[in-house]
């Protein structure tokens, strides 16, 4: 099957809760790839801090059994740090203070894991936040994205890792390795990384100052409670479809027309998936409470009525495409004649908001998938009792 399937995983994992202030919901989806190998960590409450929540999405490389034992352990390996320990709800705190605390458990966290057997050469990449009562603390090591929208706007994004910025090739080539075509030694795609010790071996330098190093950048915010929308952390396979201003433009615009954030955030995997991505991805959404961007019950009627005429549309496409023993090849006709014979839908503003049949493409491949794979299945099995009818017919 090589690096991609023939035919995107689109099923998701979805989890949604709420927050000290905020609603949160999570999507991951394997798509393209042959294997997932995104996971996450979500903490609504962290841990003896009711007043605290830890959100982070991993992206992993060589094999999903390092980022699996991220996802699992790093959480309680974190709070176990002083800094936290000592801290209790309510309790004045040193915003930096937590901040290096959080930055310290990653590089002690990444040196523990050398121990772990069978995965020295895998690794990920870890983007999220910390939300304290007063502030976010974000964190950043690799190429996901961590993003903050205020007052319907672009306010914060992190800053990806790529070997090719001079920061990041200036330490590189000082460990002795060197950049080639956005590549560390020709290998990594990313210069900063949980895991993958075999660029982490040179005893002579710091281990932030190795080819590759677990050194984290990270930022603290004031929060806003008037001003602060959402935040959205993305692994980086969001990334190829969408800039960050486009993902604030979708989800600003988006966020009225749906009643839960798991559900809004699948929309945007499916978004990518049809468009230019061929990776995994992962996608949390934090919206908080005093946001003046809200739900609309009038506009989620609209848009779920909206999803069922589209549904019963691409039935009718189906019925049509295996008329008289026909076949229907492929999804991509699909979309195509969607979109010829019902324009007028997808180029309806208050509809797609401006994003076309893009927008519905998700909806339409799963009917799409639905509708033609229990064709097929009926007519494999009309095919079996046929050839059975036929051997009885012969032994007879």
């Amino acid at each position: 099957m090589g690096k991609y399937l023939s035919k995107p995983v689109t099923s998701k994992e979805l989890e949604k809760g709420s927050g000290p202030g905020f609603q949160w919901g999570l999507a991951a989806m394997q798509g393209w790839r042959v294997t997932m190998e995104d996971m996450y960590i979500f903490e609504p409450t962290f841990k003896h801090l009711e007043t605290f929540s830890l959100f982070l999405v991993l992206d992993g490389f060589g094999g999903s059994k390092f980022t699996k034992h991220v996802s699992q352990t790093f959480a309680s390996f974190m709070i176990q740090h002083e800094t936290f320990m000592a801290l209790k709800d309510g309790d004045e705190y040193d915003a930096n203070q937590v901040a290096n605390a959080f930055k310290q458990s990653l590089l002690d966290f990444d040196e523990k894991m050398r121990d772990v057997p069978e995965m020295e050469k895998s690794g990920c990449t870890v983007t999220g936040v910390l939300i304290t009562p007063n502030h976010f603390i974000i964190v950043n090591l690799g190429d996901s994205r961590t993003i903050i929208c205020r007052q319907k706007e672009e306010f914060f994004t992190t800053v990806d890792h790529k070997p090719s910025s001079y920061k990041e090739r200036e330490r590189i080539e000082a460990a002795g390795g060197y950049v080639s075509k956005n590549r560390i030694n020709d290998d990594l795609n990313i210069s900063r990384a949980l895991g993958n010790y075999p660029m982490k071996n040179d005893t002579r330098k710091r281990k932030i100052c190795q080819l590759l190093s677990p050194e984290a950048d990270v930022t603290v915010f004031d929060r806003s409670s008037e001003n602060d929308d959402f935040i959205a952390i993305a692994s980086d396979g969001i990334f190829r479809s969408f800039s960050n201003g486009q993902l604030v433009d979708y989800l600003v615009k988006r966020i009225p027309y749906k009643r839960h954030l798991d559900d809004l955030a699948g929309d945007v995997l499916d978004y990518c998936c049809h468009s230019k991505s061929r990776d995994n991805m992962t996608l949390i959404l934090l919206h908080f409470d005093k946001s003046k961007i809200q739900k609309d019950e009038k506009k989620i009627d609209q848009d779920e009525e909206l999803d069922e005429t589209i549904r019963g549309l691409t039935r009718e496409y189906i019925n049509k495409a295996f008329a008289d023993g026909r076949q229907a090849y492929g999804w991509e006709p699909c979309f195509r004649e969607m979109e010829k014979l019902h324009g007028y839908i997808f180029s309806n503003e208050e509809h797609t908001q401006n994003f076309g049949i893009h927008l519905k493409k998700g909806v339409i491949y799963a009917e799409f998938d639905k509708g033609t794979s229990a064709i097929k299945n009926a007519q494999r099995k009309e095919a079996l009792n046929l050839l059975q009818d036929e051997k009885l017919k012969s032994e007879n």
